[in-house]
């Protein structure tokens, strides 16, 4: 129980830290139309990759964040990050 705590202070304490030095990485899971089993779409996906504690799931850090009123700092770097890469992606001519 007290391990448990401790991860959820440590979180919060780290949260800004995470989203400064790039820990939480945004991963894409692609939408396939059953139909004709063409890509339509992606999801973006967080991932916490912590130097102390290791790789965190969305299920460690997401209900926290939503309890205390913090989620909007990863929703703002989520969208932050997939913007910024679908700019990227248009300049280099990848996506029109």
């Amino acid at each position: 129980m007290q391990e448990k705590e401790e991860l959820k202070q440590y979180l919060i304490d780290h949260l800004d830290e995470a989203i400064e030095k790039h820990y939480l990485q945004v991963y894409y899971q692609p939408v396939i139309r059953t139909l004709t089993g063409r890509l339509c779409g992606a999801e973006a996906l967080i991932r916490w990759i912590d130097p102390v504690k290791g790789f965190l799931s969305p299920d460690d850090f997401s209900p926290l964040f939503e309890e205390m009123n913090l989620s909007y700092k990863v929703d703002r770097y989520v969208i932050q990050e997939v913007t910024q890469g679908l700019r990227g992606r248009i300049d280099k001519g990848i996506l029109q």
